[in-house]
Parts: C-alpha cells; structure tokens; sequence
C-alpha cells in the first residue's frame, strides 16, 4: 500500500496540470500555527480556495499567498441564511453561535478570551453555492461550532473530498452547537 502512495506522490509532483484543490474555512493564520497542508503548498502541489469573514485578515491572506491561483474570500459558510456573528475579543474564538460562558468559565482563561463585544447579521453562502469551487480533494475547517451546519450544505463538495479535517468539540463551548457524534454521525452517513 505504501508503495501506490508513494507512486502516486511522484506522480502527482510530476503532473504539473493537476493540483490538490484544497477549502480552508476559517482560513486566518495564527501565529506560529502552520496548516495541516503545508506541505503540499510548499510542493506547489495544491490550490487553496480560502473563507475568511474577517475582511482585514482575508485581504492580509489574499496578498501574502504564495501561490497566484489560490484565493481567499471573505464569505461566512454556512446555510445560505442570515446568522447573528458573535465577534469576540479574541478573533480565532468569533462564532455563528454564542460562545456558552457558563461552561467556558470553567476552563481556564478561555472565558476571557470568548468574551462577546459585537453582535452583528451576517449573509452565509452554502458551500455547494461557491462557483469557483469545482472540485476538492481536502476540505479542512475551523469554524467554532459550525462545522456540521457547513457540511449539511456542502453534500457536492464532500462527494469529491478525499480528506475532510474538521475541529469538532465534545461539549457545548458555544450554544446549540454540535457536537461530535453529530458531526461523525453525518460524516458517516455521507460515507
């Protein structure tokens, strides 16, 4: 098995018509975090079409990209509804849903870095809705809760995902959120 894969890389690498068609939800870059598909970005191996909401670190995205054709929009994902944006202190922890202070106060300091100080309507776009996505090949997400909301809309994209990377959570950080028997069970159902 080992050895198709390492084929297949080769191949991959050597095929300079095709590249990894790579979705970041959630794509705004922390400090001293290097994504999961660094590698095939430093490989020249992937495309990334990105989702950051937060307009100053989408642009900050768009022109910092190594590559020319990847691109990073500033669309929430979501069900293609209105949503209340919770904007937090502390951006990473901004949510479609309102952060559960009442369990966050529990951990430590993450209740200081959840603490609301906007709330604002929002436009989502379903994923399945992008037109500039054709196809993927690994889905990643970071959304603080929202994850199975995007996966519910997004059944066309999961059918081509060959990798879908989701942070789920095993309790309630955020209210009403799913947690992750939902989303596996979802993930399952879709195969």
């Amino acid at each position: 098995m080992n050895k198709n894969i390492d084929v297949f890389w080769r191949e991959l690498i050597n095929n300079e018509e095709y590249k990894l068609q790579i979705i970041d939800i959630g794509a705004a870059e922390m400090e001293d975090v290097t994504p999961s598909y660094q590698k095939f970005i430093d490989l020249n191996i992937a495309n990334i079409i990105g989702f950051e909401p937060n307009e100053n670190a989408c642009k900050a995205l768009n022109q910092n990209s190594k590559n020319k054709d990847s691109m990073y929009l500033p669309y929430f994902i979501g069900d293609g509804n209105e949503a209340i944006f919770y904007e937090t202190n502390w951006a990473p922890t901004s949510s479609l849903y309102e952060p559960n202070k009442e369990l966050l106060e529990k951990f430590h300091q993450l209740n200081e870095l959840t603490t609301v100080v906007n709330e604002r309507n929002v436009k989502t776009y379903r994923l399945d809705d992008i037109a500039e996505i054709e196809h993927t090949d690994f889905l990643k997400m970071d959304v603080q809760g929202s994850e199975l909301n995007i996966l519910q809309n997004a059944i066309n994209v999961l059918s081509s995902s060959v990798v879908v990377q989701v942070e789920v959570e095993f309790v309630e950080l955020y209210k009403g959120q799913p947690l992750f028997a939902d989303v596996d069970s979802f993930l399952r159902s879709q195969g």
